[in-house]
């Protein structure tokens, strides 16, 4: 969109963004029928996907979109991923992860359990700039888009910087030797396949 994104542009911001969608889809629809559905959830969504992004261009201007990003944590030890946007206010960065899915609980990252949003914040220093915040962009099933929460500041570096030192605390420990604990909580071991070999069910009885 080559205009300022403004209310005044609202529904011309809307058109493009369904020629987009329609083209991107063209093939997929050809071969899957399932895809009509996702255009369809899609096509709902494009509405408050423009407003939102209105509103976002108050404070944000886009960055960088489907960026990879890696940085050393070790000398042995490197992370890596892309990041789906990377946006900037004056000199500081704010990174979204798009979500059409399960999003996970603010107490799971607070308590360094989800590490997405945390890892995305150490990659996005690579690029030299401080990060503000990052956030989850839902889309969900409906018709609305919304961030259902954010990590910033304080918070966000604290909570980064404890995830990096546990990365390089247990890839020292693995490269001393030392064997990978089991989980051992059900949450987690419901979902794995080598269950029938440590016999989880029988650590209770």
């Amino acid at each position: 969109f080559s205009g300022p994104l403004t209310i005044r542009h609202r529904d011309q911001a809307i058109g493009l963004m369904t020629q987009i969608a329609e083209a991107v889809f063209s093939q997929d629809l050809a071969d899957n029928f399932e895809h009509h559905g996702w255009l369809q959830q899609w096509q709902q969504q494009i509405p408050a996907y423009i407003d939102w992004q209105i509103q976002r261009n108050t404070d944000w201007q886009v960055k960088e979109t489907e960026a990879w990003h890696e940085l050393p944590l070790t000398e042995q030890l490197k992370i890596s991923g892309q990041l789906d946007r990377i946006d900037y206010d004056k000199n500081q960065l704010g990174i979204l992860d798009y979500k059409t899915g399960h999003i996970p609980k603010q107490n799971e990252v607070l308590e360094g359990e989800a590490v997405q949003l945390p890892i995305y914040a150490l990659l996005a220093t690579s690029a030299q700039q401080p990060v503000r915040e990052v956030a989850y962009l839902d889309f969900g099933e409906t018709a609305k888009v919304n961030m259902p929460y954010t990590l910033a500041d304080d918070e966000l570096n604290t909570l980064s910087q404890g995830i990096a030192d546990r990365l390089a605390h247990i890839s020292q420990q693995l490269e001393q030797g030392s064997g990978l604990p089991a989980w051992g909580d059900m949450k987690t071991c419901k979902y794995c396949d080598m269950k029938l070999l440590c016999r989880r069910q029988a650590w209770d009885d």
